[in-house]
């Protein structure tokens, strides 16, 4: 299953998946600054946490891509 970061992000929030949300969760994320969603084992199950802690902590914590990452994978 492939999630990206934005899908990630509105289902974070249980928001509908669209443009607009994306920008708006998406600056939410931001505004935490060192912080970003993840995942542990399911993807549909995002969790916020430090980058320190996700980046530390790597067998443990998968981050999303984003969706212009995974277009440039498909192209």
């Amino acid at each position: 299953m492939n999630i990206t970061r934005e899908q990630a992000i509105c289902m974070f929030f249980s928001e509908e998946y669209n443009e607009e949300n994306v920008a708006r969760l998406s600056k939410k994320i931001a505004d935490f600054d060192s912080f970003d969603v993840c995942y542990e084992t399911d993807p549909r199950r995002p969790i916020p946490l430090s980058l320190a802690r996700i980046h530390s902590k790597s067998s443990i914590f998968k981050m999303y891509r984003s969706s212009s990452d995974q277009a440039m994978c498909d192209e």
